[in-house]
């Protein structure tokens, strides 16, 4: 979903950049936060180790240490990152047309 929903935005920002023009740095800054949150988190997916055909016994076994507060392992970094790139590429394609408020209909250009 994730791969997805990247792709459909910058996709969107690309399109949006050859025909309008505009470049609202509102929006670059939460794409780049999105595109770094992506990255992290696809880091945090590499490393994490599981094996659904293992009992849970044994999937435990291959859980490695804590590595954020002494809590967290590489799992639940995936989780937390991954939900908060997808959170700010939701927020991107929310502000991406704002600056479109007052323009005509018939001057909006549909890609």
């Amino acid at each position: 979903m994730m791969c997805d929903f990247m792709l459909y935005l910058f996709f969107y920002l690309i399109m949006k950049v050859r025909k309008d023009g505009k470049r609202n740095l509102l929006v670059w800054a939460y794409a780049l936060i999105t595109l770094v949150l992506a990255i992290f988190s696809l880091y945090f997916l590499s490393r994490y180790r599981t094996n659904q055909e293992l009992s849970a016994a044994q999937s435990r076994d291959l859980n490695e240490e804590c590595v954020l507060l002494g809590f967290y392992d590489s799992g639940d970094i995936w989780h937390f990152l991954s939900a908060l790139g997808l959170f700010f590429s939701s927020v991107t394609l929310l502000v991406i047309d704002d600056d479109m408020n007052d323009a005509p209909r018939h001057h909006i250009f549909v890609f």
